[in-house]
């Protein structure tokens, strides 16, 4: 069973629990909060090895580039990217949109990413609140990676529910989302046992869940959306499923 919906009480209960753990990871290691290896923790980075940091986010942008070219699609204008954090993909992303639009539930990593992309034509949007998404204005490109997967089905299906909606006529999203996972067995999600479970104030954790396809599948639909590319890969770890969708909104 895999709870889906929510109240707005419930879903503004579940950001917060979201911004609480996040903020606890990234107040102390920002950088590691995006990419959890040792490698990124404060006390062992350098000058170098920022750059080397911030250079792991160029694969993103070229797997983007050549799935966008396989249909014959060449991405510009205004790129809205959900979770930015320190802005690791946000620059190359700069590199080939007008404008970005960055977002983060991460006051911390938001003002890092700033610093960063400096140079570049980006607007930066702390989500405070899980409504928050639908005061931003419309854009031509969607583009999240490592992101939807750290928020419960609920949330995950709000979200791409309004971001797919408030996508430009013609526009495409292009997100990795984690479908299947059996690290626990096969992944349930009970929405009211989470609340439940947060409400004795457990230790901050990293959380991975999943949105089955079917869910994208029927958000696609209602957003007008043609699904034109799905493609297997890493991003969500040991045990999981994880795919990269291309979409295309259809004109009118």
């Amino acid at each position: 069973m895999i709870d889906l919906i929510a109240s707005e009480s419930e879903l503004e209960r579940l950001w917060n629990i979201s911004i609480g753990q996040w903020s606890f990871f990234t107040e102390e290691e920002p950088y590691w909060s995006v990419l959890s290896s040792p490698d990124w923790r404060s006390d062992r980075l350098n000058a170098d090895k920022l750059v080397r940091f911030y250079e792991t986010g160029k694969p993103y942008l070229d797997t983007f580039i050549s799935t966008c070219k396989k249909h014959n699609i060449i991405p510009s204008g205004t790129c809205l990217e959900l979770g930015s954090g320190v802005g690791r993909v946000t620059s190359h992303l700069a590199s080939i949109f007008d404008n970005i639009i960055a977002t983060d539930i991460s006051e911390k990593n938001l003002s890092i990413c700033n610093s960063y992309c400096k140079d570049f034509n980006v607007e930066y949007s702390v989500l405070h609140n899980y409504y928050d998404i639908k005061s931003l204005k419309s854009y031509n490109c969607f583009f999240s990676v490592i992101s939807l997967q750290h928020n419960p089905p609920p949330v995950q299906t709000y979200l791409l529910d309004v971001i797919l909606e408030k996508l430009e006529s013609n526009g495409i999203a292009y997100f990795q989302i984690i479908t299947e996972c059996n690290l626990n067995g096969d992944y349930q999600f009970d929405l009211q046992k989470h609340l439940l479970h947060h409400n004795t104030s457990p230790a901050p954790v990293i959380e991975m869940h999943v949105l089955p396809e079917n869910c994208i599948e029927e958000l696609a639909s209602d957003a007008n959306c043609k699904i034109l590319d799905i493609q297997t890969n890493y991003l969500g770890g040991n045990k999981t499923t994880s795919k990269t969708y291309l979409l295309k909104k259809s004109i009118g």
